[in-house]
């Protein structure tokens, strides 16, 4: 519906965010030359969907469990463990305590199948 031709808005807003980098400043002892760096300007940023649905990488399926790889990958000493990661406050829904993973030296929550590390 459209009052006095300007389109009606709707109740939902769109949360804008603020990217903000971290600047060191750099103290040099010399003086200065009277040179001065033009500021570079920055390409504008696209954001679309295509980017948010590609972040899990796709691999080719191996003909075996990685509960059955890892033995051997860790006997040729080509991957290392990871430490565990601390246990939560709030356990997420997917946390599972009868569970342990070999990869990160036997942590409870979830096993090497579906670990995401």
């Amino acid at each position: 519906m459209v009052a006095q031709g300007r389109p009606r808005r709707s109740n939902y807003q769109h949360q804008q965010q603020q990217h903000i980098a971290a600047v060191t400043p750099v103290i040099s002892s010399t003086p200065n030359s009277g040179y001065q760096q033009q500021p570079r300007q920055q390409a504008p940023q696209q954001f679309n969907n295509q980017n948010r649905t590609q972040r899990t990488p796709q691999f080719d399926p191996i003909p075996m469990s990685y509960a059955e790889l890892f033995p051997a990958l860790i006997e040729k000493n080509l991957v290392q463990t990871r430490s565990p990661p601390p246990v939560p406050a709030n356990l997420p829904w997917w946390y599972r305590s009868d569970v342990f993973c070999a990869f990160h030296q036997g942590a409870p929550g979830h096993n090497i199948e579906h670990c995401l590390a």
